[in-house]
């Protein structure tokens, strides 16, 4: 048996097709189903079976996956624990985080981890969008949920308080209601889905879809500016909101949410992602007040 064709089944398998196996691999698709065939006959059993949905793994395919899971670890293990000697190959590590996190934390204090492991590379994802921690678009997320589905390794960061605010002239030329006409008749600033996603405020994110007027933004700190603007109320984090001397807690009310960092099981012992994760988490642990509202 050619070891190097467990690679070739771990990508099928966790992509699900053989054009997106092939690009992952960097070889064509004949390339890929070549090599996991030969495995078949090696192992003697069939590993993968085609569906309407894609490739999908047999018992026995589940079983040779996690093994090749394990040895990917193992391999990813080994480089990492030489990355700091002369002449050996840099180490990447992707982490992905909300554009404004990035932009205000991770970012700025991004040199202590470079400084004191120059063999890395950094890539940052600064997008409120999910990336997919299955597909491995990250090594590294921060995220205001748990993953539901795939083998993770999931730690908590801190907690992050969101409140509602709004410029200081638009709360004074608009009360807080004390109806629900009241709070319809405000102009709502929110995200292209929702109006907010800190559950704490439900009633909010109601309101504010049915309210008549509406702006919408992808993004925390556009959403700020607007604020800051005078273009209405919205849910910000109180770590972007209590700084800006223009806005107020438009209400008492503050949520506070559980905030995780999550990695791939096979990529979370590895030394690179192991730093990224305890310096991810020592900027919230530093943060924590601010962070916290």
């Amino acid at each position: 048996m050619d070891w190097d064709d467990l690679r070739f089944l771990l990508a099928l398998r966790d992509e699900g097709s053989a054009s997106s196996a092939a690009r992952k691999l960097e070889v064509d698709k004949a390339t890929v189903t070549r090599r996991v065939n030969q495995l078949e006959q090696a192992l003697g059993v069939r590993l993968l079976v085609r569906r309407s949905s894609g490739w999908r793994p047999t018992a026995a395919g589940e079983r040779a996956a996690g093994i090749a899971h394990s040895m990917a670890q193992q391999v990813r293990s080994l480089s990492s624990a030489f990355a700091d000697q002369q002449g050996a190959p840099r180490t990447q590590v992707s982490v992905t985080a909300p554009h404004w996190f990035c932009a205000e934390l991770l970012v700025p204090n991004l040199s202590q981890l470079i400084d004191s492991s120059p063999w890395l590379d950094v890539s940052v994802a600064a997008t409120s969008r999910v990336l997919s921690l299955p597909e491995r678009h990250a090594d590294v997320a921060v995220r205001n949920t748990r993953p539901d589905q795939g083998d993770f390794v999931v730690r908590k960061a801190g907690d992050l308080g969101s409140a509602i605010y709004a410029s200081r002239a638009y709360a004074k030329s608009h009360p807080v209601p004390h109806s629900p006409e009241g709070w319809l008749a405000q102009r709502f600033i929110g995200y292209p889905n929702r109006i907010t996603y800190v559950p704490g405020f439900r009633w909010f994110d109601e309101l504010g879809a049915a309210a008549r007027a509406n702006l919408r933004t992808d993004d925390a700190k556009a959403l700020t500016e607007a604020l800051k603007a005078g273009l209405g109320i919205g849910i910000v984090p109180c770590f972007l909101g209590d700084r800006e001397p223009n806005l107020v807690r438009y209400t008492a009310e503050i949520h506070r949410e559980k905030i995780w960092l999550c990695s791939p099981a096979e990529l979370a012992t590895t030394r690179g992602v192991r730093l990224t994760l305890a310096f991810v988490a020592d900027i919230f642990r530093k943060h924590a007040a601010a962070l916290g509202g």
